[in-house]
């Protein structure tokens, strides 16, 4: 899959190891993180 090579720089941390984590699961977290933050901002007004 292209995505995988595409964000592995944003997870070079030691304790990101893309063999035992699964890369789409980093990224589903990352776009959980992203929706939440953008319905927080929203529930201010």
């Amino acid at each position: 899959p292209m995505f995988i090579s595409t964000r592995q720089p944003v997870f070079n941390e030691p304790q990101f190891d893309t063999s035992s984590y699964y890369p789409h699961n980093l990224v589903f977290i990352n776009d959980l993180l992203l929706v939440s933050i953008l319905l927080a901002l929203i529930n201010k007004f």
